[in-house]
């Protein structure tokens, strides 16, 4: 007899065992899932490609790409204006950046910028073996 009510408290154990491990593999699946869906920061960085309405601001350059990129979380905007080498002043690709840093600025409700690092200007060739310059700006917004 006591054989008999060894195993079977021995059995009741192990299948208490057995669903219990299910249910806590259950568990953790259902909080990964909870902390995959949460407000979890994005850390991503956004291109934005800028409009070029600021003609008046540089009239010796007519090719000009103006671009943005943008990281949410840390409030980073490198700000890239890229057009033909011969074409290129740096005063104008100066002028060029304020303006569309303080439209971001209004656009995106910040308060202020700061320069993270000086200014960097880059000369290439691009695929038609033409001259082209990169003028980049590192800013900073804070709310």
């Amino acid at each position: 007899m006591k054989k008999v009510v060894t195993f079977l408290a021995l059995t009741a154990l192990v299948f208490s065992c057995a669903f219990a491990q299910d249910k806590a593999a259950d568990t953790q699946k259902d909080s990964k899932a909870l902390l995959a869906n949460a407000g979890t920061p994005d850390i991503t960085t956004r291109v934005i490609q800028v409009e070029d309405k600021y003609s008046s601001s540089h009239p010796k350059a007519t090719n000009v790409d103006l671009k943005l990129e943008y990281t949410p979380l840390t409030g980073d905007v490198v700000f890239s204006y890229t057009c033909m080498a011969a074409s290129f002043d740096a005063g104008e690709a100066l002028d060029t950046s304020i303006l569309v840093l303080k439209e971001f600025e209004t656009e995106n409700q910040y308060y202020k910028y700061t320069y993270i690092k000086k200014d960097k200007v880059k000369y290439f060739k691009d695929g038609r073996d033409v001259k082209m310059v990169t003028y980049k700006s590192y800013v900073a917004f804070s709310r």
